[in-house]
């Protein structure tokens, strides 16, 4: 089991540098402001970087084929690749063009996909009989990633945003190196004591809420003060030092459970050959009836209602929060905030996402055992907190770019709630076997929702409102954009409505 929760860690370690698509709002107004590009045009590059970060059907297809260390490799160099030569294009403009860049950010986006199916798919396998938690966990680490990052570049950039492509295209690979190393090794067939699960996920879950609550106030700090050079040091050492804190679950073991994992283990043999022989009694007769709740071929669950259902609830829901994602930098600077404030609620946004990741792994799993209360109803909360969120943010209230950090981050249809909670129940309805591949099919949604709702609604509303001038002022700049994406959200919440009515008096609930 030891080296079960080793591989745990190191996919958590992976996931915790894995959001720096997510960053694009930090490092665009130097892209605009370098290249002369319009919001339309900025809109195109982000909608290219959703495109990449939602098409991970590729990897969920290499996932069997060839070992999760080398899926993870992959999306290393193509991220290192991409984000390079986005800073080219940053320094000498005048050599690249929109579609350069739009290719650039398609390589960097499609680069978390890769780390993300190898840690979420593997997460899954090691501990089947706690999805939730290993959902949440590893969402929540992802969701951290971007105040993560960005301690990285205050320390290491002083931030500068065009800085940012550069620092990310060497950090990667350096901080990365370590956990490929441990996922490197053979992780043993799924299998686990309950008792041993209990306290050391409740102990990686701590570490986990820990490490936000340091970000927090990290944060606040930073947006009080300014900190020198040692401070920031410090800041950076304690947060690192969270990060490594898991390992306590490796050094101490489970003494009370020894002797019952090792008779466990004599038996593992007989359990593992007649769980085969029950897949395949169970993956012949589904072939037959098909039923929500078995094990369905990726053609099998396309093919029913509810995957549409979830499919059309992903591309509203997902892409109304994408478009506040990679629309926060101009909003902030369209109120009068400084860079600065606007890193900073990058970093709000990010905390705020994983705590919504978390909360959504360890609440759904509670209520499903408890009430019975089916995951998409959850779904139907997220698109209740993105609502508020974008009215909040239509009217431009005191303050409207925090609370839109934090709702939205908490909300986060492009990597947080909908995407741990989808994860799941697609989990939970169509099986494990082909969990990649349905997981990515679904959220093709998301770049689809963020290019009809950011490049043809949201950008529409902020040139108009701009005029000749490429930079607009004042509240009235994205008022009738996020007043239209709360519409989309709300009919987003509908559908998940409907999901949920469907699926709550099915047997595998």
């Amino acid at each position: 089991l030891q080296m079960a929760w080793l591989g745990l860690i190191a996919t958590g370690w992976l996931q915790s540098l894995n959001g720096s698509s997510y960053l694009f709002g930090s490092y665009s107004q130097a892209l605009k402001l370098a290249l002369a590009l319009d919001q339309k045009s900025l809109d195109t590059l982000a909608f290219f970087n959703t495109l990449g970060s939602s098409s991970g059907i590729g990897p969920a297809l290499l996932y069997d084929r060839i070992p999760p260390p080398a899926i993870v490799g992959l999306g290393i160099a193509h991220s290192s690749c991409g984000y390079f030569l986005i800073w080219l294009a940053i320094k000498n403009p005048s050599l690249f063009s929109l579609w350069h860049l739009s290719l650039f950010q398609l390589l960097v986006g499609f680069a978390q996909t890769y780390i993300q199916t190898a840690a979420l798919v593997s997460g899954v396998r090691i501990f089947p009989g706690a999805r939730g938690f290993v959902l949440g966990y590893l969402k929540g680490l992802v969701g951290l990633s971007a105040s993560i990052l960005v301690q990285f570049f205050l320390l290491v950039c002083h931030g500068r945003e065009e800085c940012m492509p550069l620092m990310l295209a060497w950090l990667l690979p350096l901080l990365s190196a370590l956990p490929i190393l441990a996922i490197s090794r053979k992780i043993p067939a799924p299998f686990q004591a309950p008792s041993s699960i209990s306290w050391k996920s409740m102990l990686l879950a701590a570490s986990l809420i820990f490490l936000a609550a340091f970000l927090l106030a990290a944060v606040i700090v930073e947006s009080v003060i300014t900190l020198d050079r040692i401070q920031i040091v410090l800041v950076n050492l304690g947060m690192c030092l969270i990060l490594l804190s898991p390992i306590y679950v490796l050094v101490k073991p489970d003494r009370k459970n020894e002797e019952h994992e090792s008779k466990i283990e004599g038996l593992l043999p007989r359990i593992l050959e007649s769980s085969e022989e029950s897949s395949v009694i169970q993956e012949q007769g589904f072939a037959i009836h098909g039923q929500i709740g078995g094990e369905f071929t990726t053609l099998e669950a396309i093919a029913t209602l509810d995957f549409w259902l979830l499919f059309l609830g992903v591309l509203l829901g997902t892409g109304s929060t994408s478009v506040v994602t990679s629309n926060l930098s101009q909003f902030g600077h369209s109120l009068g905030y400084s860079s600065r404030t606007i890193t900073i609620c990058v970093s709000l946004f990010s905390i705020g996402s994983c705590v919504g990741r978390l909360g959504s792994g360890i609440l759904s799993e509670h209520a499903l055992r408890v009430y019975g209360t089916p995951r998409p109803v959850f779904l139907i909360l997220t698109a209740a907190i993105q609502v508020a969120s974008l009215l909040l943010g239509s009217i431009a209230v005191h303050g409207a770019l925090f609370f839109v950090a934090i709702l939205s981050g908490i909300a986060d249809g492009a990597d947080g709630l909908n995407w741990g909670l989808t994860a799941a129940i697609a989990c939970e309805m169509f099986g494990e076997r082909r969990l990649g591949v349905v997981f990515n099919a679904l959220f093709v949604g998301n770049p689809v929702g963020h290019y009809l709702l950011s490049s043809r609604v949201v950008g529409y509303f902020y040139d108009r409102e701009a005029g000749r001038e490429l930079v607009c002022h004042g509240g009235h700049c994205f008022r009738g954009g996020f007043a239209a994406l709360s519409a989309a959200s709300a009919i987003g919440a509908c559908l998940c409505w409907i999901v949920a009515a469907r699926t709550k008096t099915r047997s595998w609930q």
